[in-house]
């Protein structure tokens, strides 16, 4: 996912059945601190930036590479196991 604005990761992610929360981490004017968390089956995601915006455009990206990485597993799996594409 790509999106134009930063604002619509968190809607994309729960329609994707991801539960997500973020917060405010540090209120120092001079340090602030935004925290984005992701969880699903299990498994948690978190990025942590200077701007909320930033905090959920660096957790989006670590999804897409946990999902690539799944996508290329299995497809490596599929091959070792000797199946058509797809059907694994």
């Amino acid at each position: 996912m790509n999106p134009t604005n930063w604002m619509e990761i968190p809607g994309s992610l729960k329609r994707a059945g991801y539960a997500v929360c973020y917060g405010r981490v540090s209120y120092e004017p001079d340090r602030p601190l935004w925290s984005a968390k992701a969880t699903r089956d299990g498994r948690e995601w978190s990025a942590m930036a200077t701007s909320l915006g930033a905090a959920f455009v660096e957790l989006d990206a670590q999804i897409d590479d946990a999902v690539e990485d799944w996508r290329s597993v299995m497809a490596h799996a599929a091959q070792e196991a000797n199946c058509p594409a797809g059907t694994m």
